[in-house]
């Protein structure tokens, strides 16, 4: 079980590891304690992986530890990230901020943290100096030290000692049948404000979500038809402003429409596994998203060519000839909507619909960066 955690944190902390210099020092002690002597200094960030974790000397970057238990006692000039069963920390000088994740966090009156604290813990027992803003949730919290600004608490008991100060607002969240304890010496130089626990709030938020269902065809008929405006409206402006390469795609849309379709699906197979890999490919992860925004654009240009062809296909069906762009552009696509409403093979019409279009938008771009 111990080397199963040690490989997950290990995991866990490659991406940060990878990310700094080379001088970084890393230390995976499967079964033994690890221990950073007083007069020890580590110039660079700090990676432990161990049974239980001693920190009492000096790290000049950051600090990673990952344990069954921890200890800080010494000085660390970055931030400190701990994930344990316990941790303690006892005079510590900690200038960055400090991510707590533990059953059990003890933090005595003699250390300092320069930044903000953030931790989750079963039992919180604070007493340190933070410099910037405080936020924990636990089941017992205890708060008796000074917070330089704001203090965010959420927990079952939360009790304020009698030296605790806090600069800022103090924002915490209990039940309806609990209360903050708090010493008379306790100073909070904001306001105080209480919020509901997240339970009663998502009570709250399935009582009206079950009143929305009395409305749910009103509601989703009213966002088809805003849907429908929104697109109708681009569609109309795809056509002046890009006028001879909409009727061009339009009328690759209606020629070839197996081919198109084919393309169309080829496509789709293609940009799945290429988005993922691109996407864990750190440096190309950018053309990854940008990638994905493309085709997803070309999936909602597709309905509208679609829309247009199949405009120009009514139009010659009802013998109309000389139609304006725009009249023929908002027939197709009125058409269009409504065989993707039919409860029946609608929904198949208008993927194989938007295959066509999107393969015919490919074909059509292909041809225009040829020449």
């Amino acid at each position: 079980m111990k080397k199963w955690l040690l490989s997950l944190i290990f995991l866990l902390i490659l991406p940060f590891i990878s990310a700094t210099k080379a001088e970084a020092k890393v230390a995976i002690e499967k079964n033994s304690p690890y221990t950073l002597g007083a007069g020890e200094v580590v110039n660079d960030d700090l990676f432990v992986g161990a049974d239980t974790a001693d920190i009492a000397g000096t790290v000049l970057g950051n600090l990673y530890v990952g344990a069954g238990s921890v200890s800080v006692t010494g000085t660390v000039k970055g931030d400190v990230f701990v994930g344990a069963g316990s941790v303690n920390i006892t005079g510590a000088h900690l200038a960055g901020s400090v991510h707590l994740g533990a059953g059990q966090v003890t933090i005595d009156k003699n250390t300092t943290i320069g930044g903000s604290l953030l931790a989750g813990a079963g039992t919180f027992d604070d007493e340190a100096t933070v410099g910037r803003n405080l936020f924990v949730g636990a089941g017992n919290l205890t708060i008796n030290g000074r917070v330089g600004k704001e203090a965010r608490l959420a927990g079952g008991k939360i009790a304020l000692g009698p030296a605790t100060v806090v600069a800022g607002d103090l924002t915490y969240v209990m039940g309806n049948d609990a209360s903050i304890t708090e010493s008379p010496t306790a100073t909070i130089a904001g306001t105080v404000t209480k919020m509901e626990r997240p339970a009663e709030a998502a009570d709250k938020g399935k009582a009206i979500a079950t009143e929305l269902v009395k409305y749910k065809d009103t509601v989703g008929h009213t966002l088809a038809l805003i849907g429908y405006l929104s697109a109708l409206l681009m569609g109309l402006l795809m056509l002046k402003l890009f006028p001879k390469p909409s009727r061009v795609v339009a009328d690759a849309t209606r020629h070839n429409i197996l081919r198109n379709l084919g393309i169309g699906f080829l496509a789709c197979l293609v940009i799945v596994p290429g988005f993922f890999i691109l996407l864990f490919t750190v440096l190309a992860a950018p053309l990854a998203l940008l990638s994905v925004a493309l085709f997803l654009t070309c999936f909602y240009l597709a309905k509208l060519v679609v829309g247009y062809a199949l405009g120009f296909w009514a139009v010659e069906k009802l013998g109309w000839k000389k139609q304006s762009a725009y009249l023929v552009f908002a027939i197709g696509f009125t058409l269009f909507t409504v065989i993707r409403m039919v409860p029946v093979g609608g929904g198949l019409v208008n993927v194989l619909a938007v295959l066509v279009g999107l393969g015919a938008l490919l074909t059509s771009a292909t041809r225009l960066i040829g020449k």
